[in-house]
């Protein structure tokens, strides 16, 4: 008896990959676009750090996906 193959794994795997790096697109256009409006506010140095962070590891994480894509 042959083994199954399962043709619809990889496309299933990118599918998903694919939505997931829009979805981190969107965050990060939000969260840059919060960075903005706080610079013009007086938000705290500390939150302006974690939230300066946060959208570095964003930025990280779909450069990741973005490879693995390729």
């Amino acid at each position: 008896m042959g083994k199954l193959i399962n043709l619809n794994g990889d496309a299933d795997k990118n599918k998903t990959l694919q939505k997931i790096l829009e979805q981190l697109d969107t965050l990060k256009d939000e969260l840059a676009e919060l960075l903005s409006a706080s610079e013009d506010t007086d938000t705290d140095s500390a939150g302006m750090d974690a939230l300066t962070e946060a959208l570095d590891a964003l930025e990280d994480a779909a450069e990741l996906i973005d490879e693995v894509l390729d």
